[in-house]
Parts: C-alpha cells; structure tokens; sequence
C-alpha cells in the first residue's frame, strides 16, 4: 500500500518498499549545510508508483538521478530524468515526476529561497548532465554514514563531508541564471581563490573590490547575493577553515597557524576563532585528540 501525502501545494505517492535515509541537516555538525540554506536532503530508493507533484512551493528543488529514470512534467514539456542527470526547480515553480518502471534511486535537496540561491528562478526549470555527482554521492554517503558512527572522530568527519556537499552545490548551481548571474559568481570565484591561496595577507573591502573589478558597495551586494556572506565574513569563513585543517593536522604552535590565517597575535586569532568555533584553538584541538 502506498502512502499519499497532500497539502495545498504538494501530493507525494511513496509505495510502501521505498526507502528514504534523510540527511541530519539540523545537527551540529551539519553547520554548512545550514549556512547554504539546505532545509532537507537525502537519498532516496523509489519504485515503481512513486509521485511528486508541486505547483508553487517556496523551496527550490536539486534532484540528482543516481540510478533508473523517471517521468518528468514540466512546463507543458515531458522529459526523462535518467542517470547522472541533475534536476533543478526553482521555487514557484510547478512540475511533476514519477517512476513509470523498475527502481529509481536519488539523491536530492530543498534550497531555501535565500542568498546565495536566490537567483535560481531567473533560469527556470532544467534537466542536465551533472560532472559532480559522483563526488556528490559518495560526500552524502558519507556524511549520512558518519553521522551514525559511534567513533570518536565521526562528528567531524560528518562535518567535512557536510562542507563537501555545501561546495558541490555551489559549484553545481554556479552555471544557473542569466548570463550576468554566471560572469559575477566567476568574479568572486575567482576573489575567493585569491583570498584562500594568501590567507595570511591583510585583505579589506577595498582591495578586494578592486581585485574583482567593483565598487565597495557592489562587492558587498554581490557577496550577499551569491556567496550568502559579506566580503570580510568570507575572509573570515576561509580563514577559520585554513585554522581548522592546520589544528587538526599538524602540532604547530598557535603563533604560527595566527600568522598563516592573517592574524598579528595568537590572542587576536584565539578571539576570532572562538567566536567562530565556540571553543578556543586548544580546545578544538584537543577535542579532536579525544
């Protein structure tokens, strides 16, 4: 027997032998996902019965087709989604799949409406080919694996993993939206890869507008935009993740790892970190030890 689920936007048809293992988005460890406005994620094994339909939801949609195919409606079109292709809904829109035959597997996610997904709906609804979804699979896998290990170091393996995820949808929605949309995420890409091959530099708001080649206040709305943080919030994100990665791998002393991440002092650095992790470095890097 199937069960059916319907609001006033949404009707779901999940056959009883489906099986869906849904992604800890709420946990501690699963910060970046949140910060990227992940609200629900997971992998799914459908069969044959199984239906989605939604007209105006205010998530967007990410749907990677693992295995099998469905039935896709969409925009008075009819498609296939097959594997290795990648589904992406904005938000308001309406469409329908369904599995017509044999075992379809997924891995999906609701996106809230929000920086740095809130451009999504100006390309509307698209089915492609997806390079990243093998890399996909195997991070979900194993952050969803992680986050039910008893191990000492799960939870931050989960984390990592969490991360991974967080820049493959980057990476995956990036060639979304108009033509605009994709010249300004290359800009700050290529800011962002700048900022993190010299952590240890002192960069403003000024220098890097003009390494981006834009005014102050244009950088700060395109960040918000597209990379859901301001320009010194990023610095700070990719610096405390620099921090993170030397305090878990290496024994070097802390005055160090403040100069390699930009900061003068290892007081200022403990601060900043800190107020980013909620524990202080030696804290963080002992727990990692536990």
């Amino acid at each position: 027997m199937a069960t059916i689920i319907k609001t006033i936007r949404e009707t779901l048809t999940i056959p009883e032998n489906s099986l869906e293992r849904f992604l800890s988005v709420q946990a501690p460890f699963a910060r970046s996902l949140r910060e990227r406005h992940v609200v629900l994620a997971g992998i799914s094994d459908l069969t044959k019965g199984y239906e989605v339909a939604r007209d105006g939801v205010d998530f967007h949609l990410v749907l990677y087709t693992l295995e099998g195919a469905a039935a896709l409606t969409a925009e008075r079109q009819a498609n296939r989604l097959r594997r290795g292709s990648v589904f992406v809904a904005p938000a308001g829109t309406r469409y329908r799949y369904h599995v017509d035959s044999g075992p379809w597997r997924i891995l999906w996610f609701h996106l809230r409406n929000l920086p740095p997904w809130s451009g999504l709906g100006r390309g509307g609804l698209w089915v492609r080919s997806s390079y990243l979804m093998d890399a996909m699979e195997i991070a979900a896998e194993g952050f969803l694996g992680e986050s039910r290990n008893n191990e000492a170091d799960a939870f931050r393996l989960a984390e990592l993993f969490g991360e991974q995820i967080s820049l493959y949808l980057a990476r995956e929605l990036a060639g979304t939206g108009s033509l605009h949309d994709r010249r300004i995420r290359e800009r700050l890409d290529a800011l962002w890869n700048a900022v993190d091959a010299s952590l240890e530099e002192d960069w403003t708001v000024a220098r890097m507008a003009r390494v981006v080649g834009m005014s102050a206040p244009a950088l700060h709305r395109a960040a918000l935009r597209y990379a859901g943080r301001s320009p010194m919030h990023m610095v700070t994100h990719l610096r405390m993740l620099r921090a993170e990665q030397l305090l878990g791998r290496f024994e070097h002393p802390l005055h160090w790892i403040a100069a390699q991440v930009g900061y003068a002092t290892p007081f200022a650095f403990s601060n900043a970190f800190k107020r980013w992790r909620g524990v202080s470095p030696s804290a963080f890097r002992a727990s990692l030890g536990s």
